[in-house]
């Protein structure tokens, strides 16, 4: 069975760590956009739209290519954009089961590794409440 597993979270909560803990042909992230060849991740907030094409990008490419099972870790608060619904319907329109998991950050957690402040992770946590409508 082809899967397209979406996990959503604010930043920080594990995503891309759970993501790269399953048995996935392909893992898309925005974050890939920040990471350098070496590892170091550099987020520029101002550069939100083109890591999210690239993450699109690559999740189409691994739908094309009938990748068994596709991860798109993101931080974006609501997959029920006409950007998301394209993209779950191309996977469903090939065959895929689509899942989205929502992950929470306890905020016992250490600060944030993408530089946010306590008011950006604080507003992030409020929209996510409020986004988790899914169109699937």
């Amino acid at each position: 069975m082809k899967q397209l597993l979406i996990i959503r979270g604010v930043p920080g909560a594990g995503k891309s760590s759970l993501a790269l803990g399953l048995d996935a042909d392909l893992v898309c992230s925005e974050d890939d956009y920040w990471t350098s060849r070496d590892g170091s991740y550099h987020f520029d907030p101002m550069t939100r739209a083109a890591a999210f094409t690239v993450m699109f990008e690559a999740a189409e490419f691994g739908i094309y290519k009938h990748a068994r099972r596709i991860v798109i870790a993101t931080a974006a608060l609501s997959v029920t954009t006409p950007d998301w619904n394209a993209l779950i319907r191309l996977a469903r329109s090939r065959g895929y089961t689509v899942f989205c998991l929502v992950l929470q950050r306890p905020t016992s957690h250490p600060p944030s590794v993408h530089g946010l402040s306590d008011a950006e992770m604080e507003r992030f946590r409020r929209e996510m409440e409020h986004g988790l409508e899914v169109t699937l």
